[in-house]
């Protein structure tokens, strides 16, 4: 039988006001994307306009400031941007501005005026290259190994079989190990791949990050608050009490300096589980943020704390499977 104290606690959650805080990333096409990252401009769309017909889009400081209080109105949904594609400019912001929607973007500062493009990114092109990979992977970037053997289907697809499919083991297991290396271990492996994989230097025009005017032009946007995503976008949770504070200290100057204003967001990179942790909540508090989001993938009411906001992330769904899981993320 449930305490009284459990059942008190349901009955506030379910009469405390929730509200629903999207994470996107890129709105640029189709193409294959094995991170599932990409919202084509035309779904993109689709959830604009389901947004402001069954919801109420808030821009992110009022929708937390509310949050707080625990005076979220009816489904209130705040829109967010990670990583700092410059389709944020190029696609998502014209889509914004004719269905009034207001959005932040957290920026990955080390992307800035970078060329290139991050490490999934890399990651994506080689090993999902149109050719057949050559039959075996080894990596070494700064004494960490990886090794692999292709065989079919984790090589070449098989007739009828999609590349998708049948590389997405190899995928998977890199992406794990990538994932946890230091920024420039992460780069020496990425130079490794496109040079196993034949593929080229030159970033994806999808995959091309923000240069500091265009950054600029987005932040002058009255619909766009620009948030941080740290600096090199690691693992926060798995770094040391250091790195965390670099992390997030340097990424709040590098913005403070290039838009004039101190970012009041910061958004975890991977943002659940080891990527966040009651460290990188500390760090996030001595850098100066009001508010940091996770992906825990729930809605947002009074009682989260101001450092571990949970956020949903969206994907390429169209406005009818939008439209529902919407509804799931404010009734569960």
């Amino acid at each position: 039988m449930r305490s009284w104290g459990a059942r008190v606690a349901r009955k506030v959650r379910r009469r405390s006001s929730r509200g629903v805080v999207l994470c996107y990333h890129r709105v640029s096409g189709p193409r294959l994307d094995p991170a599932r990252l990409d919202v084509p401009p035309a779904l993109f769309a689709a959830h604009l306009a389901v947004l402001r017909a069954q919801a109420q889009p808030m821009p992110l400081a009022e929708f937390e400031a509310a949050r707080r209080a625990g005076r979220l109105p009816a489904r209130a949904v705040a829109v967010t941007f990670d990583d700092g594609y410059a389709d944020n400019l190029y696609a998502a912001l014209p889509l914004l501005e004719v269905n009034h929607v207001p959005a932040t973007v957290f920026v990955t500062t080390c992307g800035v005026d970078a060329p290139g493009e991050f490490w999934w990114d890399v990651l994506a092109r080689a090993v999902y290259a149109a050719h057949a990979l050559p039959e075996s992977l080894e990596l070494n970037a700064e004494g960490n190994r990886f090794t692999w053997r292709l065989d079919e289907p984790a090589g070449a697809p098989l007739p009828g079989a999609r590349a998708e499919d049948t590389r997405r083991p190899l995928y998977a297991a890199l992406s794990a190990w990538l994932r946890p290396l230091s920024a420039a271990a992460q780069r020496e492996a990425a130079a490794q791949l496109k040079a196993w994989s034949g593929t080229d230097d030159c970033a994806a025009d999808a995959h091309r990050r923000l240069g500091v005017h265009e950054l600029q032009t987005l932040a002058r946007s009255s619909l766009i608050e620009i948030g941080s995503h740290s600096v090199t976008h690691p693992v926060l949770g798995q770094r040391s009490a250091a790195e965390q504070q670099t992390e997030c200290a340097d990424s709040r100057a590098a913005l403070s300096q290039w838009l004039g204003a101190a970012p009041r967001f910061f958004a975890y990179p991977f943002g659940e589980g080891a990527a966040v942790g009651r460290r990188a909540e500390s760090a996030v508090r001595a850098a100066g943020y009001e508010a940091a989001f996770t992906t825990d993938a729930r809605a947002a009411w009074r009682w989260n704390r101001r450092t571990a906001v949970p956020r949903v992330e969206a994907q390429a769904w169209d406005g009818a499977e939008f439209a529902r899981r919407l509804d799931a993320w404010f009734e569960a």
